[in-house]
């Protein structure tokens, strides 16, 4: 007969293994308090190595090894997250009955809820296994939780979901069950520059930095920058390989968007712009330190960039936030992911900023002749 509840059984390589290489979730100070649990104390200058060596050796059972996979697990809270519009009138009944319908044929292997039930905001949450071969035994499942948050608003749906390929293909599929369900093609609107030239792209992320309303920018901490003919690297990488060339455009483009947003000058008629655009680069992705302009005046750093640096596609953004203490009237010294009120309004401003900035730029470029 076979057992309905599977176990799980782990050497203790794999479980030294897990612990090593999960430094950033499992640090040196949760492997020092898991070996004082055991009753040994081991000093300051011990190694990570020495740590994970012990502990793996030690006794565990099934729900000590689960309790370690699950702290390993890295979280989805601050993974980047993208929307589009749905231009189309929608009742959240409607969208309802959509998500219902994946749950019961593509998600039926996943745990898909709607635990929200209001007039004009639908939030799903789809629970959902994914497999990482790259990774060490015990890390190569990982559970997570993809958030789907529709907002209706008059002219259509705002649907914002995780910038990641779980994220995507449950957007691709909830859109075509809708097609099918009213019998015509769904119109959608992304942010997305790919019909921009390289001047104009810049033009967008410029506007996006330092127009958005009751926010001031403070600094821009770290830029991409690309020409046709570069391919880019993560905006979250460690190594840095640009070339000396893309090294100082992108200096040169950090302090000419810093001087734009203190005077107020058009960057892009800067000399040193000109000069970069005729080279043929442009922003592709950004980080930047704003600080609100009304009460209660916190800090926020904002990142956002194009997955697909030279098509001008997949826009995602993220936030980190900081609180100004009423009592000092200072700041901590680390950012830190906002609880799910404060993100949801940085997500809808900076998301509105991105439209309008896209809508501005559009709307600035000469028509050409025969146009209409």
């Amino acid at each position: 007969m076979q057992d309905k509840h599977p176990r799980l059984f782990a050497t203790d390589k794999e479980l030294y293994d897990l612990m090593f290489s999960a430094k950033q979730r499992i640090t040196d100070g949760v492997l020092h308090r898991s070996t004082r649990e055991r009753g040994v104390f081991f000093g300051s200058a011990t190694s990570r190595g020495d740590l994970a060596d012990y502990i793996s050796m030690t006794i565990h059972d099934l729900q000590d090894v689960v309790d370690l996979v699950k702290d390993a697990e890295p979280g989805t809270r601050g993974e980047r997250t993208s929307s589009l519009t749905v231009k189309m009138k929608l009742e959240a009944s409607e969208i309802r009955e959509v998500i219902q319908e994946y749950a019961d044929t593509d998600g039926k292997h996943d745990k898909v809820a709607v635990p929200h039930k209001t007039s004009d905001v639908v939030i799903a949450t789809v629970a959902y296994s994914e497999f990482d071969l790259s990774r060490t035994t015990l890390a190569q499942r990982q559970d997570k939780v993809a958030t789907l948050d529709f907002r209706v608003e008059d002219d259509g749906v705002v649907i914002r979901f995780p910038a990641n390929d779980k994220g995507r293909e449950l957007v691709d599929i909830l859109i075509e069950n809708l097609e099918r369900k009213k019998k015509s093609a769904v119109p959608q609107e992304r942010v997305a520059v790919e019909d921009l030239s390289p001047e104009d792209r810049t033009r967008f992320f410029v506007n996006l930095v330092t127009k958005m309303s009751g926010f001031r920018l403070d600094t821009v901490t770290k830029l991409k920058v690309s020409s046709e003919s570069m391919e880019i690297d993560d905006l979250d990488s460690d190594e840095d390989d640009d070339t000396g060339e893309q090294e100082a455009a992108k200096t040169a483009m950090i302090n000419l968007v810093k001087k734009v947003a203190l005077s107020g000058n058009d960057l892009l008629v800067s000399k040193q712009y000109k000069q970069m655009e005729e080279d043929g680069f442009f922003i592709t992705a950004i980080k930047w330190e704003a600080t609100q302009t009304v009460h209660p005046f916190d800090k926020v750093e904002f990142e956002a960039l194009f997955e697909n640096a030279q098509e001008g596609t997949g826009f995602q953004y993220r936030a980190r936030h900081s609180r100004r203490s009423e009592r000092t009237g200072t700041y901590p010294h680390n950012f830190k992911l906002p609880d799910d009120a404060i993100r949801k309004v940085l997500f809808s401003l900076l998301e509105q900023t991105a439209r309008t900035a896209l809508a501005e730029v559009r709307g600035s470029r000469p028509i050409a002749k025969g146009g209409n």
